[in-house]
């Protein structure tokens, strides 16, 4: 194992700017086996995961141009494969990301039968860039004091390297407990690569669980260039209602923090929940938190973090509560959203801002209602995920919002997680629960005609 070296730094607190965004860039063969074809149980872990486990994570880059046609999105979807599924339990997916030389990689997070204290396992499946699987699942070797799914978020770089972000909790004495927030750098094959690193640690008196605790959920996202923003929750007796603050950091592709651990919602004076951090082509990072009104109306507001030059745009904290931002990688970046109002909930006009380069905003056209998700391409388009009966509708836009081709169908579920590829089109990652109450992880690409 690793050596282990805490890294203890200086808190600067980092008020939120009522939200403002600009966005974006300056710069720069086979067939997959249907869902009813389960593969085995990764090792001997009997584990699992449920669907919709982890709204919120959207996203990812994209890296090559798809050609365009008036009369089709270019897009083929395939048969989904189920790559892991068991007769119960649990599985959550944590993160999908294409790799450099082509392919894609899903991990996830799983354990059997509900026991009360079971620890979960930590998986990767490796896949070609055709979307057929390069050997079996592997296995990272966590800590067994991971209990839960949400004390654990996951990056996936490009080059392979996989960063892992946990929260433990040990007991120092008979007087002190420690929670500690962890950084351990994996490979591919499932070994330490490099030096796992403490974050952050707080010492809480035994007898008073709520003192200066940090805990999950933990949220991470990866940057063009390499480095990595991971955020996790801190409780103290001080904060308002017991609500916790949430503390974020940016780290090195290795792990090494790069600056000072941030307070990114105001010292927890206001609830904050299903938070997402999205990274800009052009540099700086955007969080977004959902939040309650005092009538009890959920909203979502937006926070730029570490801004490479002045906002152009600021964007009003009266966002729906599911609103999200989408970076399209060196085309601006597109936020999904709806008027809302606080005092009765109700939510009008589903729109989508378009941010060029250099942040001028402007509406993006097509946007017949608010989706679950969406997925950059390169070139500027972009894949949005809509309900549509029992499956979801994907349509293709331009980075201005005008559609491309018709829509069409997949068995994606909400809280799925999806990657551009390469060589184009995209891949996507979702948990299903099927027959008979068995839990799967399913993998779908949808490949370039």
């Amino acid at each position: 194992m690793a050596r282990l070296t805490t890294k203890r730094r200086v808190r600067a607190c980092l008020p939120p700017l009522a939200l403002a965004l600009l966005l974006a860039a300056c710069g720069g063969g086979g067939t997959p086996s249907q869902p009813s074809q389960a593969y085995a149980d990764p090792g001997a872990t009997n584990a699992s995961a449920q669907a919709g486990s982890l709204p919120g994570v959207r996203l990812v880059s994209a890296l090559t141009s798809v050609p365009n046609t008036a009369a089709d999105s270019s897009l083929e979807p395939r048969p989904p494969q189920v790559i892991d599924a068991a007769p119960d339990g649990e599985r959550v997916i944590k993160a999908i990301s294409a790799l450099d030389g082509g392919g894609y990689a899903v991990v996830w997070m799983a354990r059997g039968p509900l026991v009360p204290g079971a620890a979960w396992a930590l998986w990767v499946q490796r896949f070609d860039s055709e979307g057929q699987r390069l050997g079996d699942p592997v296995r990272l070797d966590i800590p067994a004091g991971v209990f839960g799914a949400h004390d654990l978020g996951v990056n996936v770089l490009p080059e392979g390297r996989i960063g892992v972000t946990f929260v433990t909790r040990r007991v120092e004495n008979d007087t002190y407990m420690i929670t500690e927030v962890h950084h351990w750098p994996y490979t591919l094959q499932g070994t330490i690569d490099g030096m796992a690193r403490v974050l952050d640690a707080e010492r809480y008196p035994r007898n008073a669980p709520l003192f200066a605790q940090l805990s999950g959920p933990i949220e991470a996202s990866t940057a063009p260039d390499g480095s990595l923003y991971v955020s996790w929750r801190f409780f103290t007796p001080t904060a308002q209602q017991g609500v916790p603050s949430v503390r974020a950091l940016r780290l090195a592709a290795d792990g090494e923090p790069l600056g000072w651990i941030q307070l990114i919602d105001d010292r927890g004076r206001w609830r904050a929940s299903d938070i997402t951090l999205t990274a800009l082509d052009e540099g700086g990072w955007v969080v977004a938190m959902q939040r309650v009104s005092p009538t009890g109306v959920p909203y979502r507001t937006f926070t730029q973090l570490d801004v490479p030059r002045p906002l152009a745009m600021a964007v009003s904290e009266t966002q729906a509560g599911d609103a999200f931002l989408l970076d399209l990688r060196g085309h601006g970046s597109v936020l999904f959203t709806a008027n809302v109002d606080l005092d009765t909930g109700v939510q009008t006009s589903p729109r989508s801002l378009h941010f060029k380069v250099r942040g001028v905003a402007q509406p993006a056209r097509g946007l017949p209602m608010l989706p679950l998700a969406a997925v950059a391409l390169r070139g500027g388009d972009y894949l949005t995920l809509s309900p549509d009966g029992v499956q979801l509708s994907a349509q293709r836009y331009t980075a201005a919002g005008a559609p491309v081709g018709a829509p069409f169908s997949t068995p994606a579920a909400p809280g799925l997680v999806g990657t551009g590829l390469k060589r184009g089109g995209l891949a996507l990652a979702w948990t299903n629960t099927a027959s008979g109450g068995r839990v799967e992880v399913v993998v779908q690409m949808i490949a370039p005609r």
